[in-house]
Parts: C-alpha cells; sequence; structure tokens
C-alpha cells in the first residue's frame, strides 16, 4: 500500500468514526410513537403552534398549505385514524391563492369549558412581486367536535395581519385576539364580541409572537407589549392598565431576542416566561399591587447556555412542560429535543431525556417515499444506529387528562406520543 493510500484509508477511517459518533444517541432517551399528519393538508412538512388535545383524548393540529389554504385536523391516537374537520377555504368561501390566501392555522387552539375549539388562519409568506396587502386579514372560527360543526366567526379588520392567537371567554361572549403582520412589524390586541359581532382593539403594540394569557374566570388578559411590559385587561370595568416586570428592585424585564414563550398557571396568579434562546424559566406575580409585576428567575432547565424552545404548556400534575432543543455539552454538532418539567411547588426542574421515534419502519411507510432521513424534505429528523430516529425541532407540547405527552415536530409534520411519565421506569 502507498504512502498515498494509507493516508486516504486513516482519512475515511476518521470519516466513518464521525458517523458513527453522530448516530448515537443519549443514554437518557423519551421514546415516542409518531403520527405522520394526513397527506393533502400541508404542502412544506410545516405547522406551528396549532396542536391540542382535547376532554375527549382527541388531538388536533392545524397544518400549513402555503400559498393555497388551511385545515383543522383531528387524530384519534388510539387508532392512529385522522381526517379532515375544518376546511377554511370552505367554511369562509374563499379562493385567493398565493400571499392573499389563508395558508395555515398559527394560534394555540383553544378549547373552551363548553368543549368547542377556537382558533385562528394567518398568512403565509409573499413571492417575489407580491405585496403583502394582498392579504385582507386572517379568519376567526370555530369548531365543535360534540356536533361535527365548525363556524365562520368572520374575518379580522386589518389588512396585512393574520391571526397569531385567541382566548375566549364564553361567560362574557369574548374572544381576545392577537394578531401579526410578520415583516411589517406589527403586532395587534383587540376583543371581539361574538354576541354583537364587533371589534374593538386595546391600544398597545405587542411583542413578536404573543399570546393572550386570559384567567381562568376570564376577569383579566395579560399579554406583553413590545417594550417587554405586561399589559393588563379587565373587561368588567373595561380597564387597561400597562406595567413593567421588575426583576429584584430595580431590573426591569427587557426582551433580548424578541421572542419568550409564555405559560399561565392554571389558577391564574403567575405568568411563566421561556425566553426562546435561554433555557430560564421567569416566574412573574399577576396578583401584586404597586407600579410594576415582581419577577424573578426561578430555574434553568439545561446546562447549556443556549436553546429553542417552543409553546410550553401546563399538565394536569401542575407541571409546567416544554420541549427544548439543544446541542449536548461538548458537542458542537449534534442537538436533541428534550422534554423537560418545571415543578411551581418545589421550584425544580427535571430534563425527562432526549425524545427517539421508535416506530420509524412505520413512518417510513406513511411517508411513501425512499428520501433517507435527514434529506430534504425530511430534513427534521436522523436515523440513529440502532434505527431509532432523533427529531431535531418542534413547534409545540400538549398533555392529555391522563398526562400523555403530545409534541408536534417538522419535516416530516408529525405530532409524537410520549407515555405519562408517571409510567416511565
Amino acid at each position: 500500500m502507498t504512502r498515498w493510500h494509507m493516508a486516504l484509508a486513516a482519512l475515511l477511517l476518521l470519516q466513518t468514526r464521525g458517523r458513527a459518533a453522530d448516530e448515537e444517541a443519549p443514554a437518557n432517551r423519551l421514546p415516542a410513537t409518531a403520527f405522520r399528519i394526513l397527506e393533502g393538508t400541508h404542502n412544506r412538512e410545516s405547522a406551528y403552534a396549532s396542536l391540542a388535545v382535547a376532554r375527549s383524548g382527541r388531538v388536533y393540529v392545524g397544518p400549513a398549505v402555503y400559498g393555497t389554504n388551511a385545515y383543522l385536523v383531528e387524530l384519534d391516537p388510539a387508532s392512529g385514524a385522522q381526517r379532515i374537520v375544518v376546511d377554511t377555504r370552505k367554511l369562509c368561501g374563499l379562493e385567493a391563492t398565493g400571499f392573499a390566501a389563508q395558508s395555515k392555522i398559527h394560534t394555540r387552539i383553544f378549547e373552551a369549558p363548553s368543549g368547542v375549539l377556537y382558533f385562528g388562519s394567518k398568512q403565509g409568506y409573499p413571492r417575489k412581486g407580491e405585496s403583502r396587502y394582498t392579504y385582507r386579514g386572517g379568519f376567526l372560527m370555530s369548531y365543535d367536535p360534540a356536533s361535527d360543526r365548525a363556524v365562520n366567526l368572520g374575518r379580522i379588520p386589518f389588512r396585512g395581519h393574520g391571526v397569531y392567537d385567541v382566548a375566549v371567554d364564553e361567560r362574557r361572549q369574548l374572544m381576545h385576539v392577537t394578531t401579526c403582520a410578520d415583516e411589517l412589524g406589527d403586532y395587534f390586541w383587540f376583543t371581539f364580541d361574538l354576541a354583537r359581532n364587533h371589534f374593538e382593539g386595546l391600544g398597545p403594540r405587542l411583542l413578536t409572537n404573543t399570546h393572550p394569557l386570559m384567567a381562568p374566570d376570564g376577569s383579566r388578559v395579560h399579554v406583553l407589549t413590545r417594550e417587554g411590559h405586561l399589559a393588563c385587561y379587565r373587561p368588567d370595568t373595561d380597564e387597561l392598565t400597562v406595567r413593567p416586570m421588575l426583576l429584584g428592585t430595580n431590573s426591569v424585564f427587557a426582551p433580548t431576542n424578541g421572542i419568550v414563550q409564555c405559560a399561565l398557571a392554571p389558577d391564574g396568579a403567575t405568568a411563566y416566561l421561556l425566553p426562546n434562546n435561554r433555557p430560564e424559566i421567569i416566574a412573574v406575580n399577576l396578583d401584586a399591587d404597586g407600579e410594576g409585576y415582581p419577577a424573578r428567575r426561578v430555574a434553568r432547565y439545561a446546562s447549556v447556555d443556549a436553546c429553542t424552545t417552543m409553546d410550553p404548556s401546563f399538565g394536569p400534575d401542575g407541571r409546567l412542560y416544554a420541549v427544548s432543543n439543544w446541542r449536548e455539552p461538548g458537542d458542537k454538532r449534534r442537538a436533541f429535543l428534550h422534554v423537560v418539567t418545571y415543578d411551581p411547588s418545589t421550584e425544580t426542574t427535571v430534563d425527562h431525556g432526549a425524545i427517539t421515534i421508535t416506530n420509524a419502519a412505520a413512518l417510513r411507510s406513511a411517508l411513501r417515499s425512499e428520501t433517507p432521513f435527514g434529506k430534504a424534505p425530511f430534513t427534521g429528523v436522523r436515523e440513529l444506529a440502532d434505527g431509532t430516529l432523533a427529531p431535531r425541532s418542534a413547534q409545540g407540547i400538549a398533555i392529555s387528562a391522563d398526562g400523555t405527552i403530545y409534541v408536534m415536530t417538522l419535516s416530516p409534520l408529525c405530532v409524537l406520543r410520549i407515555s405519562p411519565l408517571h409510567d416511565m421506569p
């Protein structure tokens, strides 16, 4: 063997070892079963925060069909059966395509005490030459699983704006809505009176990707403003206040990257903020009087400095659940999705492990494609040495009444089912 051949063999050995290392999963795994979302209801393996598990145990997802339409899909995890329950174009009598189309359901899906689901549609992305104002505005909709009936509640009165999120107070017949106009840089907040079909703007411009945090009794709603303050609306007195969040005695909370994930405690007394890019949890006391809301950093859930965390959710056990992506310490290439929980009663966090998909063969069959995992359009997962799959990115997490965890992952667009944590060995 020549010196050149020896050098080539050594290089190939190093590359092989590198690939083998890349296929190894962390020791602490969290097994999941993947359900491929119904073919034809998405066109870029994409969706956003539209994931909910209803009290019936059925799972609802709002995928994205860019330039065409938005659907609400129902998944029965017991059988794996899926069906379209809302076709936005059909329900709202629409024909527009391109950027003018309702391309996705972007909202968290809000389940009211009646069991009715509320949500809204949003624009996609303009192609070259398309004006953002060709999009006339998103639609508000509802779906009642008990009667299998969908209702078009109307288009929002803001040209260029889609519906970012909703929260509904059925007793007062009020829908609290936040909007987004993406690169136009505007995020609005308003109420929609369901009984009078009336929109009322609430004033402050909002932080990017802001959710309305409505108290369980509907008596107040909080949102994050562009400055990082908390605005509070009390519908019974029609009172709106804006106050800063105070970290310690003098430090005012200020968002660092424009995106802060939010969750409201079940009793409505505390808001939890999870900066999208840092593994930390900030608790905000919403009941406090004074010039500002007392806030404090109560936990970190990873030893790394950077992560990507999407839409946390409280479970029936009172813990806050989040799904977060970060690179393993000491490994600059690989990143895994972790499910983490925070217990407010003890102020402790637990990393329950990196998610791995165990039904790779079934998922491959559902995809009806020979494209290798890790290659476009299935770049959101990679295959590990033992045949399991490691998802790379998630858009949300939802917890059922029995503690079953559902996570939405992209490319391919799937809902992952994870057994309740108390069932884990």
